[in-house]
């Protein structure tokens, strides 16, 4: 699978979950950062990828920020 370019952080949210939809709508490909513990609902089909992690784990977003250009954070 190709790099995204851009890191959606809090998609699971409202405004979040708004974002995500407007992306997938306009073709742009996105990885979203979505907590262990959380079900990444509707992501699972707009995302490129989803990659599990903690904004207060800095080793957990290594993978996420890895090849990212943008991040749009909702967190």
């Amino acid at each position: 699978m190709d790099r995204s370019v851009i890191l959606l952080v809090g998609g699971t949210g409202n405004l979040g979950g708004r974002i995500a939809r407007h992306l997938a709508a306009h073709g742009l490909g996105f990885r979203a950062l979505v907590r262990p513990s959380t079900d990444p609902g509707e992501l699972r089909t707009l995302a490129a990828e989803i990659v599990r992690g903690d904004l207060r784990d800095a080793t957990s977003l290594r993978p996420a920020v890895e090849g990212i250009e943008t991040v749009i954070s909702c967190a």
